[in-house]
């Protein structure tokens, strides 16, 4: 199960900027998450007058370290590095002094109450593997559904199109198998030990910032630019737009002239998937010695994903994923906690219940400045995300992880894409 993905989702701590005036800027970053940060960086770095416009009160994005909820740093967000030999974040966070640990641990499977035996191991492992050979075998110009790429047969193909769902934070009907297939995955995954929100935040910390301030409307104009938010109007000679496509999508930005057909046909063929975690305190010497992760089935539930103690931590964490995360959100974090200690008794036994803490449950569909976690391109619409990247009249450009090809969902997208955006800014 080298491809498993979960991630989720979401911001850093709090970040202090210049008060907002009506200037004059070279370029507008709207937003003030890894991609704003790195846009930021990069043009001022090339000497460019930037201003960095973010509604929170923090920095960070998708990428939150909450230091306040327990006595070590919790993640609500961004968990891992994944494909860290190959990821940017890796260098990142040594030069930053950021210690990470690979994540091996093992992974144990129940099935309904029970550790499944030898053989369901291997049907599980099977299952999962042919689904990923599955999606590997879609054309690009036939792209289709992870679903329609291999519909399940057994429960076990079930668990796959579960794993593989919540992995990208949709239900695999509304996947794209090629916009699946094309994300980096090696399989070498590392934890942050002090918070990956924490390392994001690190990375902003040099870049001026003007924090609790939404834009509400950015008007092209002749020389440029000009964005106004609740506070003011800021004129420059062009914008990078680095918000979730959720935001778009529901034109909590007004665009003057409106965005041109195609640049909205990108938008709307990406969906803002949703991925949730519960965080869970146990005491310590409950949970396994070394930390271990759990995929868990429910007695007719959804598979879930568990991680028991991870970096020596006493906690249990439940990542609750796709059209099961929207539907637990909406029923209250009650239910989402209640479904998560169910597959930690599952695993534990059922003095868990007793022993279990209050702990936390992120409900990011409900956070106003992200409705969500991260990004998933639609069946047929695998190249929605060159297109969302694509920009405007040379006046605005779009970063985020929303707008790479190979890693989005991750960091790393928003990364690399705010350079891209910058460097376009520079070639004008």
């Amino acid at each position: 199960m080298d491809r498993r993905r979960f991630l989720a989702g979401l911001a850093g701590l709090a970040a202090a900027g210049p008060a907002l005036a009506q200037s004059d800027s070279d370029v507008v970053v709207v937003g003030a998450g890894m991609a704003e940060i790195s846009a930021a960086r990069t043009l001022i770095g090339a000497g460019f007058r930037v201003r960095v416009i973010e509604a929170r009160n923090r920095i960070g994005g998708r990428a939150f370290t909450d230091t306040t909820r327990f006595s070590w740093p919790f993640d609500r967000g961004c968990t891992w590095i994944h494909s860290a030999d190959v990821n940017p974040m890796t260098g990142i966070a040594g030069t930053l002094g950021y210690d990470t640990l690979v994540d091996d641990s093992d992974t144990w499977l129940y099935l309904d109450g029970r550790e499944a035996t030898g053989t369901e191991y291997d049907r599980a492992e099977e299952a999962v593997e042919a689904l990923w050979e599955a999606i590997d075998t879609v054309p690009v110009k036939s792209d289709r559904s992870v679903y329609d790429a291999r519909r399940p047969a057994s429960p076990f193909d079930r668990m796959a199109h579960d794993v593989v769902g919540a992995e990208h934070a949709v239900d695999t009907r509304r996947l794209s198998a090629v916009d699946a297939n094309s994300q980096i995955g090696t399989g070498i995954d590392r934890r942050v030990q002090r918070g990956f929100g924490a390392l994001v935040t690190a990375y902003g910390r040099d870049v001026p910032v003007t924090l609790g301030t939404p834009v509400r409307r950015i008007n092209v104009t002749r020389g440029g630019v000009a964005v106004e938010t609740t506070s003011g109007t800021i004129s420059a000679r062009a914008a990078v737009v680095t918000v979730p496509v959720s935001i778009l999508q529901e034109d909590r930005i007004i665009f003057d002239p409106p965005l041109p057909a195609w640049k909205r046909t990108a938008i709307d063929g990406i969906a803002m998937g949703l991925l949730n975690k519960v965080a869970i305190p146990m005491p310590p010497g409950f949970l396994p010695e070394e930390g271990v992760t759990c995929l868990v089935r429910p007695r007719g539930g959804t598979t879930i994903e568990l991680s028991l103690g991870a970096l020596g931590r006493p906690v249990a964490v439940g990542f609750l994923g796709g059209r099961l995360a929207d539907e637990l959100e909406a029923a209250g974090p009650g239910a989402a906690r209640a479904y998560v200690l169910d597959a930690v008794a599952d695993v534990l036994g059922s003095e868990a219940r007793a022993a279990a803490g209050d702990g936390v449950v992120t409900e990011w569909r409900r956070d106003p400045f992200a409705r969500g976690a991260y990004s998933a391109a639609l069946p047929g619409f695998a190249a929605a995300r060159a297109d969302l990247a694509r920009p405007v009249d040379d006046r605005l450009f779009f970063a985020g992880e929303a707008c790479h090809t190979e890693w989005a969902t991750q960091v790393p997208g928003a990364l690399l894409s705010g350079q891209r955006a910058a460097k376009q800014v520079q070639a004008l």
